[in-house]
């Protein structure tokens, strides 16, 4: 089986809601994101995906999606509040966005985008990166 993992980052603030700690404030990180992607062979040129490709779909998505937006869950009263001038400035989540509930989300987009265009790819694990001690992975 051959893999290849792309990183992306991106900076987005957040806050957790029903959470009692730090995370329950408003605050912000900068995000590292690693996606793994494995085939059990390589493409005529020796690829399991070309790089070039991968960071153009990944990237456009991740930063249409979550860069230099406010992540919240649908039941944040920010959704709704008149001060955010901008709802596309928010990234609007189901669950709280967590950096488990980010690397999930980021997945499950390139599971669909990798069946899309390489169904013989199998998406292994995501990493998110929350802080440089801290991260989460989705498989």
């Amino acid at each position: 089986m051959y893999s290849i993992v792309k990183r992306f980052t991106f900076e987005a603030g957040h806050r957790l809601m029903n959470y009692d700690g730090d995370c329950g404030r408003l605050h912000g990180h900068s995000y590292v994101v690693e996606a793994e992607l494995l085939d059990h062979r390589l493409d005529g040129v020796g690829f399991v995906v070309d790089f070039n490709e991968l960071k153009a779909s990944v990237r456009r998505w991740i930063d249409q999606t979550f860069d230099h937006k406010f992540l919240v869950r649908f039941d944040d009263p920010l959704v709704h509040a008149p001060e955010v001038a901008h709802p596309s400035e928010l990234c609007v989540m189901e669950q709280n966005p967590t950096a488990e509930n980010i690397a999930e989300l980021i997945r499950k987009w390139i599971v669909d985008w990798a069946h899309d265009t390489h169904p013989s790819v199998v998406v292994g694990t995501v990493v998110v990166h929350e802080t440089a001690t801290g991260r989460a992975a989705c498989s």
